[in-house]
This record gives structure tokens, sequence and C-alpha cells, in this order.
């Protein structure tokens, strides 16, 4: 067995792990604070993940996937990047700080503004760890990702029902984020022997924003896409619909985010070792887009079936109006591994 296929398979291993049990601790949690929080509240921070996904895909920039495609990347590659997103996240920051009063009255809804202020931290908090991340993932070490992960995910997730139990209410579910981004950080820096430069080199910087602007483009427009719905369901209805279609959405993407993007996390750093064969890059894609499909097919047709009686124990009777959004998003779910395991 060739080094590349054990590193595949390893790689494979430790993110379906990773997945399964970040997935697991996520759906516990949700229910937890699915029953202890109103519908509204999901919606509310529904409307601010709109913004800040779409922040986070111009704070990247793609730079990230240029370096794990970058052959032998140098300290000073990691550096520019480091330096590159750091700035980008404050200057974002700034902006949608000012823009979240007018934010607030477009919508109507007066407590958007701090939500928006206080939550959109974790963007500087997520561009200071991007590069740690991005080591693990060219080196494949998704082993230790996952011991860092998990305790991030059990603080925020412990954190926010916490907070939900003493009557906290939609910051419940702002404090749940912001624990899991500082501690992913800070273990991120603690574990990691990389350290940054502070250097520019506006050579190196284009060279890996030549190559990431055209993903950030391509995620950018997918992410606008995505977030037009929470954004016209927030606007024309009300944020208890927005509520809704989050909770139901959230519960589509498990299949997903357990299978289809742990396999995205391999295949990446894989295939960009496999760029220069093209007829093997192919052949890797298809098979593995094929298997995906036939896994997740099966699991939301079972999911569409039972998506009633499914809502109703997990969620209680508040949460039945989701049941229609659910069954639309797993049926629109079933074509999604062709479009993330790239």
């Amino acid at each position: 067995m060739s080094d590349l296929k054990k590193s595949a398979i390893s790689g494979l291993f430790w993110v379906m792990t990773e997945r399964v049990s970040l997935q697991g601790v996520n759906f516990f949690v949700s229910i937890i604070l699915a029953r202890l929080l109103l519908p509204k509240d999901f919606g509310v921070v529904g409307i601010v993940m709109v913004f800040i996904s779409i922040a986070q895909v111009i704070i990247d920039g793609g730079l990230s996937n240029s370096l794990i495609r970058t052959k032998d990347p140098k300290p000073v590659d990691y550096s520019v990047v480091f330096l590159s997103n750091f700035l980008v996240s404050v200057f974002v920051y700034v902006i949608l700080f000012f823009l979240a009063p007018y934010i607030s009255r477009y919508f109507n809804l007066p407590q958007l503004s701090s939500l928006i202020q206080v939550l959109s931290l974790i963007l500087i908090i997520r561009a200071i760890s991007i590069i740690q991340i991005t080591k693990l993932t060219i080196e494949m070490n998704f082993r230790k990702h996952f011991t860092i992960q998990l305790p991030s995910v059990l603080a925020g997730g412990i954190t926010g029902i916490a907070m939900a139990w003493n009557g906290y209410g939609v910051w419940s579910l702002v404090g749940s984020q912001l624990v899991t981004s500082l501690f992913l950080t800070a273990q991120l820096w603690m574990r990691s022997n990389w350290k940054p430069a502070l250097v520019f080199n506006r050579t190196i910087f284009a060279k890996h924003f030549l190559y990431g602007s055209n993903l950030m483009g391509i995620h950018l427009i997918k992410e606008l896409f995505e977030n037009a719905f929470n954004f016209v369901i927030a606007k024309v209805y009300t944020p208890v619909q927005l509520g809704y279609y989050t909770r139901s959405n959230a519960m589509k993407q498990i299949p997903v985010e357990t299978l289809a993007n742990a396999l995205s996390k391999v295949t990446f750093p894989l295939f960009s070792r496999l760029q220069d064969d093209t007829n093997k890059l192919r052949n890797a894609y298809v098979k593995i887009t094929q298997q995906v499909f036939y896994l997740i097919a099966p699991l939301y047709v079972f999911l569409v079936t039972l998506a009633e009686p499914l809502f109703r124990f997990l969620f209680t009777e508040k949460w039945l109006p989701a049941v229609p959004y659910f069954q639309l998003l797993c049926i629109a779910g079933m074509i999604q591994p062709f479009i993330t395991t790239m």
C-alpha cells in the first residue's frame, strides 16, 4: 500500500471520528437548547450568521486553500497569509460593528445590533488560528485536530446549556459559539510549534491571492445563495419562521457534515498531491462522489418519511411547523455531495 493511500485512509478515519463525535455532541446540545429556547432565538442568531458566514469567506480569501495546494510551502508563506487574514478580519469586524445598528433597524429587531457586535468577534478569533488548522490539514494530522476540536465543542455546548438554563435566552447561542472558538484557538496556539513572523511579501501574497481569489468568488456565491433564504425569510416573514428553517437546515446538514464534508477535508490535500495526474484525479473524484451519494440518498429518504415523529420526539410540538422545511431540505440535500466533495 502506498504512503499516499495510507495517509488518506488514516486521515479519513480520524476525520470521520472527529465528525461523528462533534456531530453527536452538537446534536445532543441542540436538542437541549431547542427545548429550553424559543424558535425566535434561533431565528435571530440565524440573521447574524448570514453576515458572519459571508464575512468569513472574505477574510480567508481562499488563501488557506492556496497554502494546502502549494508544494512545500515556506515559513514566509504561512506568515504572509496569517498577517493578511488577521488584518482583513479586524477590518471586516469594524465594518460590521458600525453597520450593526442599521442592520438592526432594517429587520426591526433592536437586540440584533448588540448580537452582531459581540458574535462577530469570532471572526478575529478564528482568523488567528487559520494557519494552525491549515498546517494540520497539510500534514494530514487529523488525529491532533480531533483532540483539539472535541473539548472545544464540549466547552461551548456546556456554556450554552448553562446560560439557557439560567434564562439568558438568545445570548446562550452567542456564548456557546464564542467559548467554542476561544477554546479552539487557545489550544491550537498552545499545541502548535508554529509562530508567525511579522513579515509581508507582496509577491508571495499575490501568488496565493491569484489562486485563492477564484475560490473566494466561488465560495462567496455559494454563501450568498445559501444565506439568501435566511435573509428573505427573516425580512418577508418573521424570525420565528427563520428559526424553524435554521433548525431544519441544521438537522439536514448532519449527514452531509459527517460524511461529505469529512471527505472534503481529506480529499482536498489528497487531490492536491494528484494535481499533476489528471486521469487519477478525475477517477478519484468520481469514485468518492458516487460512494457518498449512495450512502446519503437512502438516509435522506428515511428522514423525510419520519420527519414529523422525529421532530415531535426530539424537540417537542413547538417545533412541528419546521417539518415541511426539513422535508424539502432533505430532498435538496441528496445532491449536496456533488457540491461538497471537492
